[in-house]
């Protein structure tokens, strides 16, 4: 089976300091995603639920191909389209470490 590392699927890997590599699990990046997502600020905890499928979806790409479509299902969903904040936040802070193992 083709298996990939992104930052937002099975193991979020981030390099904190040079040579140093952190995991962390699913859970924390749902939780992560849950937390920015209930900020009243952030201008979507109406619509948490639908965000929260969607990043799933992503996250549990089996394949490459996979990952590309559902993250194009993402960004074309009427969330993405209509919340510049999220789209920011989200390249930014997940998108920007993806990156096929």
């Amino acid at each position: 089976m083709f298996i990939l590392q992104y930052k937002i699927l099975k193991c979020l890997v981030l390099n904190v300091n040079s040579g140093t590599t952190t995991y962390i699990c699913d859970f924390h990046c749902e939780q992560a995603w849950e937390q920015w997502l209930k900020k009243g600020d952030n201008g979507l905890m109406h619509k948490k639920d639908d965000v929260l499928k969607l990043l799933q979806t992503v996250a549990k790409s089996n394949t490459e191909d996979d990952y590309h479509k559902n993250l194009s299902v993402l960004q074309q969903s009427e969330v993405w389209l209509n919340h510049l904040k999220f789209q920011k936040w989200f390249k930014n802070t997940w998108l920007e470490e993806a990156k096929a193992s």
